[in-house]
């Protein structure tokens, strides 16, 4: 009964191994996407902006803050009412997460429903609550972040991943700065994909070809939420991972092989 069961055992581990390390082999085949550009340039990528912006409904008032959102308090003279964080001046402020339920939490005052308000509305309930401990004080609030407004970055870079677009905005240049900018070994030079999506249709999105010239001679372009950047590697880099992947395969085979026998 032991001795049948670890055969089983071991050509079920086998197995495992194998496609664990034929899956590693794989990506070095898969992780590198072709991109066929639908337009090129940074003037494309300005004109079907403007052309959406005039064909979408203008917003209605002042930004109403989201879940997710973060706001910077300053309570002028009190700073037990603040935070540890000091800003550009000096000055103390508390910086704090707009949670899911819409509210954030500051001393003295526990949580507070900001959510749907715009950061004026904010600033009068804030006095009004504070009232009662500083009659006198001035309370000053700031959008610090739109969580809900990211962008992604990956490719041939250091640093893969989200980025949040702060208030003021994200340049492409500056989001490429963020990932630790294209990596000189291996990046494609000077290009860069810029996937943008319509609405709610990810799936699709109209890709753009850009170059990191034209935009450091003054064509940087301002991202959108959901705004994808792609920087590609070059044909050795690409090649070189492709027949690293084919080296690997006849040695993951043949432990496999050991490994049943």
């Amino acid at each position: 009964m032991t001795t049948s069961a670890q055969p089983a055992r071991a050509r079920k581990g086998t197995r495992a191994v194998a496609a664990l390390c034929l899956a590693l082999a794989g990506g070095g085949c898969a992780s590198v996407p072709k991109f066929k550009p639908d337009k090129i340039g940074a003037a494309a990528v300005r004109a079907d902006a403007g052309a959406e912006a005039a064909s979408r409904p203008a917003p209605v008032g002042p930004y109403r803050i989201h879940p997710m959102d973060r706001l910077s308090v300053l309570v002028w003279g009190r700073p037990e009412l603040g935070s540890q964080m000091r800003d550009e001046q000096g000055r103390e402020r508390r910086v704090s997460r707009v949670d899911e339920d819409g509210a954030i939490t500051l001393p003295f005052l526990g949580r507070v429903p900001v959510a749907g308000r715009t950061v004026l509305e904010v600033t009068d309930l804030l006095k009004e609550r504070y009232a009662d401990l500083a009659a006198d004080a001035e309370v000053e609030v700031q959008l610090v972040e739109f969580r809900s407004a990211w962008v992604y970055v990956f490719g041939e870079v250091p640093r893969q991943g989200t980025y949040t677009i702060p208030p003021r905005g994200l340049s492409v240049l500056e989001a490429l700065a963020a990932a630790g900018g294209p990596i000189p070994a291996t990046a494609k030079a000077h290009t860069i994909f810029l996937l943008r999506s319509r609405g709610d249709d990810t799936a699709n999105p109209t890709i753009y070809q850009l170059t990191i010239s034209e935009l450091l001679d003054g064509a940087d372009l301002d991202l959108a939420a959901g705004d994808r950047l792609y920087v590609p590697p070059t044909a050795l880099a690409s090649w070189n991972r492709t027949t690293w992947a084919l080296f690997l395969l006849p040695i993951v085979l043949t432990i496999g092989l050991i490994l049943r026998y």
